[in-house]
């Protein structure tokens, strides 16, 4: 059986360290659903929000921001991949000692060729990817 590190090109994960790299990718892909459970607890933040601040404009410029947070909230986290990238070069040197190339751009080229390899890995255990 492969395991995922085979899968990312990486040797010697654990298989804690395998499941955590795919419980994070999976957490990654669950963007639409977070999106919609942001902006359908718009009310309910308002007035817990509203319930314990005491300061009138802090209570008004919060239910203002709330006009664009979920939008902008939206813009951040659809970029489902991009944000997998990112986490991909922070987390795997910090946790597990993996060494990117030096190198911006042949880092970046590793970090999405792992990612690749995640969504490859993913789809084949019957995760939908969008």
């Amino acid at each position: 059986m492969t395991n995922m590190g085979d899968i990312l090109g990486i040797s010697g994960l654990t298989t804690t360290q395998e499941a955590a790299i795919v419980k994070i990718a999976k957490y990654y892909m669950k963007a639409e659903n977070m999106i919609k459970h942001y902006s359908n607890v718009k009310s309910l933040a308002i007035a817990r929000y509203s319930a314990f601040a005491t300061n009138t404009d802090r209570v008004d410029s919060y239910t203002t921001a709330w006009a664009y947070m979920p939008a902008n909230y939206r813009a951040k986290i659809e970029a489902k991949k991009e944000r997998l990238i990112a986490w991909v070069l922070k987390y795997l040197p910090s946790m597990f000692n993996y060494k990117f190339p030096e190198d911006p751009k042949q880092a970046q080229a590793d970090a999405e060729r792992i990612v690749d390899a995640i969504f490859a890995y993913l789809r084949k255990q019957g995760v939908s990817i969008s």
